[in-house]
């Protein structure tokens, strides 16, 4: 009798990245407000076209650009949940929009690589990259730590039995 053994990666923080509703509700209602606000005290800017119109104009589509990019996120931001079950990576990728599972054994990935993002405004943050035969990418959650991330790659590389 085989018996599976799951192993959550949530000891590594950030491995259940999920996007929890309270996020996903202060990103949709930001967005919101970032259209409305604007759009409702500029709107007797638009009752009579003139060379302010442009102006007003500009600071409205901005904000629209803004707000839509916000509620964007909230709808389609994608939640990453990496498990081990046995010998494979169970990657579970969820939005409001889709839900998607992907099952990743040793023999899947090409290569892995701990990837650094450098931050002007802040220290930089590094994530594990897994390239897959297939051509697609898989990224962890990022981490403020080289150590950690590492430490998550020489994970992933023994349970998987990568080389």
């Amino acid at each position: 009798m085989h018996m599976q053994t799951q192993t959550s990666l949530a000891g590594f923080p950030g491995m259940d990245g999920r996007l929890g509703p309270g996020i996903r509700f202060m990103l949709f209602a930001s967005g919101v407000f970032a259209i409305l606000v604007p759009s409702w005290e500029l709107r007797f800017a638009f009752a009579e076209f003139g060379w302010w119109t442009i102006f007003y104009g500009v600071i409205v589509v901005g904000a629209w650009a803004v707000g839509l990019t916000f509620v964007a996120c909230a709808v389609a931001g994608v939640s990453n949940t990496w498990t081990f079950d046995d010998a494979r990576l169970l990657v579970e990728q969820r939005s409001p929009l889709r839900r998607r599972f992907l099952s990743v054994h040793g023999p899947d990935i090409a290569r892995t690589e701990v990837r650094v993002d450098t931050w002007t405004d802040g220290p930089d943050t590094f994530s594990v990259v897994l390239y897959l035969v297939s051509g697609e990418r898989l990224c962890s959650m990022s981490y403020e730590s080289r150590f950690v991330a590492e430490s998550l790659e020489d994970t992933v590389r023994a349970r998987l039995g990568v080389a």
